[in-house]
């Protein structure tokens, strides 16, 4: 049905123009102009401009309806020579709101270089969407990004970005969402050639945080009872040997020192 749409607004405008030709050419150049309507409101809608040698070079318009609101819809327009050179978008809705939506744009040899921008979304808000750009030779040199979720927000979501030879050399970001807050997200970062040299960062995130260790307890003290414990000619004895033990600075153990101390005081 398309073929036939272009076919039959390609003949309305081959007819328009050799009409055009015939008489003397505008100040603008040659202007075109074609139209049908085929069906009523469901039914077939198709336009064609046509615009050569006017202030902006070529311009040239397509456009047609196929089956209502529900059906197809395809535009097309391009305009060559123009003040930033070449300019072309292009446009197309398949079935339903809920069904196929694309969109093409591109813009060479304008103040910026080189633009271009892409979108689809397919089977609604929870279905596919994606989406595109870049720019090269601007002011910053390069810079694009690209961007996607499938499947509605507790789903996949997944973004890339990057951008070279801007003020600080090269910078990179990537970052991915699976399964909504409480599941796996994982980022990914870098920077090359900025203020600080090189720096990188990758983090991920999945499950609690690991518990600390326990700290290990302090080694107790030997008691009184042991000292209370002891008989009087034991305490003698004992006091006779702490006498040794004590004056011998540091060569004995710190808990046989305490436990002579102790005694001492008895």
């Amino acid at each position: 049905m398309a073929n036939v749409v272009n076919s039959f607004a390609a003949a309305l405008a081959c007819s328009a123009l050799v009409l055009s030709l015939s008489f003397p050419a505008s100040a603008g150049g040659i202007s075109v102009g074609a139209g049908a309507s085929v069906g009523g409101r469901g039914g077939v809608n198709a336009g064609l401009g046509a615009s050569v040698g006017g202030r902006g070079g070529v311009n040239a318009g397509l456009g047609a309806s196929i089956g209502g609101s529900g059906g197809v819809n395809a535009g097309v327009g391009a305009s060559i020579g123009g003040s930033s050179g070449v300019n072309t978008g292009a446009g197309k809705s398949i079935g339903s709101k809920k069904r196929i939506i694309a969109g093409v744009g591109a813009s060479i040899g304008g103040r910026s270089g080189v633009n271009a921008g892409a979108g689809a979304s397919i089977g609604g808000s929870r279905g596919v969407s994606a989406g595109a750009g870049a720019n090269v030779g601007g002011t910053r040199g390069v810079t694009a990004g690209l961007g996607a979720n499938v499947g509605g927000t507790r789903a996949v979501t997944a973004g890339l970005g990057a951008n070279a030879g801007g003020t600080s050399g090269i910078t990179a970001g990537a970052g991915a969402n699976v399964g909504g807050t409480g599941l796996v997200a994982a980022g990914v970062g870098a920077n090359v050639g900025g203020t600080t040299g090189v720096g990188v960062g990758v983090g991920v995130g999945d499950g609690a945080l690991a518990g600390t260790p326990a700290t290990p307890g302090t080694p107790g003290t030997p008691g009184v009872s042991v000292v209370a414990q002891m008989s009087s000619s034991q305490l003698i004895r004992m006091k006779k040997r702490c006498v040794d033990v004590l004056g011998s600075g540091g060569t004995y153990d710190r808990d046989l020192r305490e436990l002579c101390l102790l005694i001492a005081r008895c």
